[in-house]
């Protein structure tokens, strides 16, 4: 499995401090809880690969395929749908 360039986010500083900060720890990537915003930590890729795979009917294959830009697009438009779902079941 490949990893896309698109799921991850540099952090860029104008000095070397995360370079010093990452050799004295022999750390090689910045902490995940750095890159990171609040709507990121609610999902990961599994969850939203499941999600793709049981609403669309597509195999995970096809979902892991997907630009993952168009990916989260169709997961925020599925997401909405199972909101008003729900608001729909709650109000019958």
């Amino acid at each position: 499995m490949t990893l896309s360039p698109e799921n991850y986010f540099l952090w860029y500083k104008d000095y070397p401090t995360f370079t010093q900060w990452a050799l004295q720890r022999d750390v090689l990537f910045i902490p995940k809880e750095f890159s990171e915003t609040e709507e990121d930590k609610q999902y990961n890729l599994e969850s939203k690969a499941y999600l793709l795979m049981k609403r669309l009917g597509q195999d995970y294959e096809q979902v892991m395929r997907m630009d993952s830009e168009s990916r989260d697009n169709f997961f925020d438009l599925e997401m909405s749908l199972i909101e008003e779902e729900s608001k729909e079941k709650e109000e019958n």
